[in-house]
């Protein structure tokens, strides 16, 4: 193993023993929890979580919008609309009729 090999496995193992003490100095349960915002933040298109962070003590979610739909367009455009129809036929979404019109 080269010198620079070395050095990378090091620092890689370092990273994560960093990130194992870290999860488990925080062990959270259910109590720890509680919910502050329903049906998307207020609007029921943001319907999938994509990532988490705190800063500056407040927390921020990333969210992608419509996901069902752009996700069923995306399949009958590619796969067609015989078997992946849209808009889907699903009465718990909204698409829009236009799928230019998901974002």
């Amino acid at each position: 193993m080269t010198r620079a090999a070395r050095a990378a496995a090091i620092a890689l193992a370092g990273a994560v023993a960093a990130i194992v003490a870290v999860t488990e100095a925080v062990r959270l349960a259910g109590p720890d929890f509680s919910e502050i915002a329903r049906q998307g933040f207020g609007d029921r298109q943001n319907s999938f979580p994509w990532g988490m962070t705190w800063w500056r003590g407040a927390l921020y979610v990333g969210t992608n919008r419509a996901y069902s739909c752009t996700s069923q367009w995306a399949l009958s455009r590619t796969l067609g609309d015989v078997l992946f129809p849209y808009p889907p036929v699903d009465s718990n979404l909204e698409c829009a009729a236009d799928p230019s019109h998901t974002s």
